[in-house]
């Protein structure tokens, strides 16, 4: 079983331990669990903390720098996927593939032709928000502290635009309502790497029905998030599987993915205390068989892998741009 997880903060954790002098960082503490569940595309989230606001371009550049450097030191294992045929090469392959996405534009809010540099590294989605406000956008206000939240600010819409050129996707999933509706009226490309329904659980991370139709009705994908404060249910199968159904009934079964954002696996998130519905991919890919015997061998295939890669090559270039 062959599947693509369509957000992971593992550059995250990668870079701090490579400042704490640590290499080949993802072979050594994930390459096995990701071999064993059969994980096959890993999309990396570039995310930048609060305390990292202040220079969240040189955070970002630091990332990348990172992949890079894994990417060599395992080259037999992993592969940065810049482009579609790398896309394609990377599943005739044994080697797991490694796709940017960038969670908050932070690092360009500034110059949103910045983006060119990190499009030249295979960036595809471009999250404007991390759950905070930047000077692109309000994003999801989980402190309850911005007061008169809106849209897109101009600067925003700016962004929206270059990376509406560069044939970037626009991540929902952390976005407010008044900026999630922006996007959608903008007509670029959308979809949601890691978020759930909020009819089901309601929390401001998750998505309203209207806007999981309209990433359905768009092309795009809503990746099935398995923090438990955005599931509602402790039993991990049930919970995937009310989401998945809903989104599927909403928005289509080929809105249907998994953006599993597991936080609880790395030292940089965990803090004794287990938040998300599994702690490794193995354990998820467990749960993901079982789930099969309810859902179906068809939907399970669009679900893993089908909707994920249709996404991804619409998201790509087709050959990687020059800066």
């Amino acid at each position: 079983m062959e599947w693509v997880d369509l957000h992971c903060d593992v550059l995250y954790e990668v870079s701090r331990r490579r400042r704490m002098g640590e290499r080949d960082v993802i072979r050594r503490i994930m390459l096995q669990d990701l071999r064993s569940s059969g994980v096959k595309v890993l999309v990396c989230s570039l995310f930048v903390d609060d305390q990292g606001v202040h220079r969240a371009l040189q955070e970002a550049l630091h990332q990348v720098w990172c992949l890079l450097e894994e990417e060599r030191e395992a080259r037999e294992d992993l592969m940065v996927i810049r482009d579609r045929d790398d896309l394609r090469r990377c599943l005739s392959s044994r080697r797991i593939g490694l796709v940017l996405s960038m969670e908050g534009a932070e690092p360009v809010q500034d110059d949103p032709e910045l983006l060119r540099f990190f499009r030249s590294m295979g960036l595809s989605f471009l999250a404007l928000t991390w759950s905070r406000r930047n000077r692109l956008a309000d994003g999801v206000d989980l402190t309850r502290t911005v007061r008169s939240p809106g849209g897109l600010s101009a600067q925003g819409v700016s962004a929206l635009e270059t990376a509406r050129s560069l044939g970037l996707a626009l991540d929902l999933s952390h976005l407010n309502d008044p900026g999630t509706e922006d996007v959608i009226r903008s007509g670029v490309p959308i979809l949601a790497t890691h978020s759930n329904c909020r009819s089901l659980c309601d929390h401001p991370r998750n998505l309203a029905d209207p806007h999981l139709e309209a990433i359905g009705r768009r092309g795009g994908v809503v990746g099935f998030n398995a923090h438990g404060a955005f599931v509602g249910s402790d039993d991990p199968v049930e919970g995937m599987y009310r989401h998945i159904s809903h989104l599927a009934l909403v928005a289509g079964e080929a809105a249907c993915a998994l953006g599993l954002d597991l936080c609880d696996r790395f030292d940089a998130f965990f803090h004794g205390e287990r938040r998300d519905l599994f702690m490794s991919h193995r354990e998820a890919s467990q749960a993901l068989q079982v789930l099969g015997g309810r859902l179906g061998a068809r939907s399970m295939g669009r679900l893993l892998m089908d909707n994920p890669i249709r996404v991804l090559e619409g998201a790509l270039p087709s050959s990687v741009p020059s800066v």
